[in-house]
């Protein structure tokens, strides 16, 4: 019934991991390697309020993340790597680099089917 509104994956992911990943965006952090079509059009340095995630036990994973503002596939990216260091591909100590600006933009990024906007807040 989910299938076309969430991102299935065939492996294992390590859940510690997940939330040790999204803990560690939380913060003023560079995303310039987790967006692309920034080049000249916004600030890449963005404040995350909030990045957690509720985990069922139906295998369901459901990441929230809350910020100033996002850049273009922002989201896509960083839940495709938190996927990549849950999976044993990355570590968090590459996702680290990548939040200080250095290196080129992430190689991972999700699917956007399962992504929502669910609120928007003005000052």
């Amino acid at each position: 019934m989910l299938k076309s509104f969430v991102w299935h994956v065939n492996y294992k992911l390590d859940r510690s991991l997940i939330r040790e990943g999204l803990k560690k965006l939380e913060g003023r952090h560079d995303f310039k390697n987790f967006s692309s079509g920034h080049e000249g059009k916004k600030e890449t340095k963005i404040v995350i309020q909030e990045a957690g995630c509720l985990m069922r036990d139906d295998n369901l994973i459901i990441i929230s993340i809350k910020a100033e503002y996002f850049l273009t596939y922002m989201i896509c990216y960083l839940v495709g790597f938190i996927d990549a260091v849950a999976s044993g591909k990355e570590t968090l100590d590459k996702l680290e680099k990548l939040l200080k600006g250095d290196g080129e933009l992430s190689d991972y990024c999700a699917p956007p089917r399962g992504l929502e906007l669910t609120e928007i807040k003005y000052r």
